[in-house]
């Protein structure tokens, strides 16, 4: 297996076809065939399934291109970070988050503060799993998540084996998100029967059980209507249009309060998530890392205290 037959996978996969991903390459489509062939032989699957329409994904292929494109990703990043010429007294950093909008915002506010220093700073939005491997895999230094009494022996259980930490940083009491017309925007809190009329959006997880756990907040609830989104623009745009609410923390900044508001979720008392970042056991946080981290526990504070304002 070699760097460049992965390279030509992922072309393909991306421009669905043996004979544009050549084309984009500048090679010619039978070297290109070759290659995977000879992959798909030393591999024993199938990769693709090709057909006059171009090339699919077999199922076997899908998984191996999971692994295929974290490799090319890390390659890549590899060659930003390790480039001699722009290595002296470059700041370097990589975060990993949940979709948090505090998360986001103080990352925003630590790019400002680099000024006219050098610097390689990456900022990842995924999944709870997708952050913890981030981390653990040492893809991003430090990652944004949250811990809830429903996912807590999963989550500490995963940062046992992959050797990680959790700093908590604020604790918040899960509401959903909703517009301001919404039916139940003007209620001091709602509970769960109350949501039940209503469509669930939430962002998508990855397709493993152990995941599906991870990323709980509350007690598993069935939903007759469920939306799920990868992209928080597409949230909030679902969100602005329907009735639909989506499920988090409560905290919001200023500019999204005049269209949205949070409103808690009644019920059980210990129902709380505690949002945080996560490290490597045991590792040595670059400067960068610790202004994120007071950056972070800045912005989360100010948020809860427009949260508290009537």
């Amino acid at each position: 297996m070699t760097f460049q037959q992965l390279k030509y996978l992922s072309a393909i996969e991306k421009y669905g076809s043996f004979n544009e991903a050549a084309r984009q390459l500048y090679i010619s489509q039978s070297s290109i065939s070759s290659a995977v062939k000879e992959l798909e032989q030393e591999l024993g699957i199938a990769i693709f399934n090709r057909s006059s329409r171009g090339a699919e994904l077999t199922p076997q292929g899908l998984e191996f291109m999971r692994y295929c494109n974290r490799m090319l990703a890390v390659l890549g990043e590899i060659g930003d970070r390790y480039q001699p010429a722009e290595q002296n007294g470059r700041l370097m950093l990589t975060i990993s988050s949940q979709h948090y909008l505090f998360a986001e915002d103080a990352f925003v506010e630590l790019v400002s503060r680099c000024g006219e220093r050098p610097y390689l700073l990456s900022f990842r939005e995924g999944t709870l799993a997708s952050v913890l491997e981030d981390v653990a895999t040492y893809r991003s230094e430090i990652g944004v998540v949250f811990m809830s009494k429903y996912n807590m022996r999963s989550l500490e259980k995963t940062m046992r084996d992959r050797k990680l930490e959790f700093h908590p940083v604020i604790k918040a009491q899960p509401a959903i998100f909703v517009r301001r017309g919404h039916p139940l925007a003007l209620r001091g809190s709602v509970s769960l029967e109350d949501l039940e009329p209503y469509p669930h959006v939430l962002f998508e997880v990855d397709y493993a059980p152990e995941n599906s756990v991870l990323s709980e907040i509350l007690p598993p609830q069935r939903r007759e209507r469920v939306i799920r989104v990868f992209e928080r623009s597409t949230l909030f745009s679902i969100i602005s249009h329907t009735d639909a609410y989506n499920i988090g923390s409560g905290l919001l900044p200023e500019k999204y309060l005049p269209s949205y508001t949070a409103v808690p979720i009644a019920g059980d008392s210990d129902a709380f998530m505690t949002v945080g970042w996560v490290s490597r056991r045991g590792g040595e946080l670059s400067e960068p890392a610790l202004d994120y981290i007071g950056l972070i526990s800045h912005f989360a504070d100010r948020y809860e205290a427009l949260h508290r304002q009537p």
